[in-house]
């Protein structure tokens, strides 16, 4: 600052969180069947906007995550998309297994993704697995940044998986359809779309067992409970309502109403936890393959550079 009389240098420091906008393309494998027709720009819209509601907290139950997913507009190249969000992705064969997708890159999937330190990929396909409707890679953090649970990896800030696929799979066959909610018949994309996204972000179920056979969800604020103990007491009872359906055991034996929007069906998966946000601000602030601006981090040892296999969480 200056005037006629003197000049004064002045510093000044942003203090608070950084708001992420994070660019979502979604890569819609398209074979001309009739469920290509059901993927239309107007649902993708539909889903985003939802999972935007959801993480701005503008239920009134969950937390704000001070992020919006925005739809891809550009191309890498900077060729403006004909249907933001949309790259469409013609092959005569569009059903996959997603762990051979994802895991091993079985189907080439690191040619159709886009740069993820840029964009978050959702590819769009059939699964060969029946009843899954999503599955996503976990995010990596640095060595000296390491969060539980999660793979680290240094190297992808500057260069990208070769053998693995960083993207979120969406099964097109449940596009059109609807699952029992808490308030009636509600369409499955939508919530898979968002429970998928925290996987993405660093988040895990908040149970124990199940396909994935992990023990916690390294997050003090969410009940936790057996998942195979729930579903066959699920399977042998009949007639109930949805409140009684979501209704759990802790490990500790108290109940609880199912909330969270990382557990399975019969939950009414409309919240977030404080704990949860903050392992999700701390992926958005640290991880490579996750767009958006990243705080340095120093490794803890240069001795050893680690490189951890990909974890995938349905």
């Amino acid at each position: 600052m200056s005037n006629s009389d003197q000049q004064k240098i002045l510093t000044v420091t942003q203090k608070g969180e950084i708001y992420f906008e994070l660019p979502v393309i979604f890569h819609v494998y398209s074979d001309g069947s009739a469920n290509d027709a059901k993927v239309t720009a107007a649902y993708i819209q539909e889903c985003m906007d939802y999972v935007n509601n959801f993480y701005r907290g503008n239920n009134g139950k969950s937390e704000n995550l001070n992020l919006q997913f925005t739809l891809a507009t550009t191309t890498p190249e900077g060729t403006p998309l004909v249907e933001p969000g949309i790259n469409t992705v013609q092959s005569s064969s569009t059903s996959f297994n997603v762990d051979n997708y994802l895991r091993y890159n079985t189907y080439n999937g690191t040619q159709i993704i886009w740069d993820p330190n840029k964009y978050i990929n959702v590819i769009i396909c059939s699964f060969t697995e029946e009843n899954v409707t999503g599955i996503a890679m976990t995010p990596y953090t640095p060595q000296g940044k390491s969060l539980p649970g999660l793979r680290r990896n240094d190297t992808y800030y500057t260069s990208l998986p070769t053998n693995s696929v960083q993207a979120v799979m969406i099964n097109k066959l449940f596009v059109d359809k609807a699952e029992t909610g808490a308030y009636g018949p509600q369409p499955v994309w939508p919530t898979t779309l968002a429970h998928e996204l925290g996987h993405y972000l660093g988040l895990f179920h908040v149970f124990s067992g199940g396909d994935n056979g992990q023990t916690t969800d390294y997050c003090e604020d969410t009940p936790d409970y057996d998942r195979p103990a729930y579903d066959t007491w699920l399977a042998s009872v009949s007639r109930l309502t949805f409140a009684q359906a979501a209704q759990r055991q802790d490990r500790n034996g108290t109940t609880f109403t199912s909330y969270n929007i990382m557990d399975y069906y019969y939950g009414y998966r409309d919240r977030i936890t404080p704990d949860q946000r903050t392992r999700i601000r701390h992926v958005l602030d640290y991880s490579p393959l996750i767009p958006g601006p990243k705080i340095a981090v120093e490794n803890t040892s240069r001795a050893e550079i680690i490189i951890e296999e990909p974890l995938i969480l349905k």
